[in-house]
């Protein structure tokens, strides 16, 4: 379900909210959950690794040429961050370790960056890598907060 939902939600929000901050968080999110389709097959699950580490070195590059130059450093640091903490979610590692490291780093770059973006993402992108019948609480989840980043972005950016 979310495979088909969530792109088209956050290409309507990225698309809305073109003057903001928020097109970041859409384009964040869609990402995201195409990373994760990739990850529900075992086959592909190596070629969404490797798609994860290109994704986030080429955002930062894009991000760094495009027009927003003020928000560059940020949203380099976002990309680069939130991709490689999805690709040691991927491991088999065991839950807790999993559920540590991502609080920790959550808690630890929303403090230090001041953003609450890192800790929602973060903390999402451990729900996804749950077994199945916990991603359809992470699903809703992660298209209410979508939406309320966008708007909140929106209005207070």
């Amino acid at each position: 379900m979310h495979q088909s939902i969530s792109p088209y939600l956050s290409i309507y929000l990225s698309i809305v909210d073109s003057t903001s901050i928020s097109p970041f968080v859409s384009i964040h999110f869609f990402l995201s959950f195409f990373l994760s389709f990739l990850d529900s097959t075992s086959i592909y699950q190596f070629l969404s690794i490797y798609l994860s580490i290109y994704l986030s070195i080429y955002l930062s590059i894009y991000f760094r040429l495009n027009i927003y130059q003020s928000v560059c450093v940020y949203h380099t640091i976002s990309f680069f961050l939130s991709f490689f903490l999805s690709f040691f979610l991927r491991l088999n590692i065991y839950l807790s370790v999993r559920f540590y490291l991502s609080i920790y780093l959550s808690i630890y770059l929303s403090i230090y960056l001041r953003s609450v973006s890192f800790f929602l993402s973060f903390f999402l992108s451990f729900f996804l890598s749950l077994k199945i019948y916990l991603k359809i609480y992470s699903i809703y989840l992660s298209i209410y907060l979508s939406i309320y980043l966008s708007i909140y972005l929106s209005i207070y950016a």
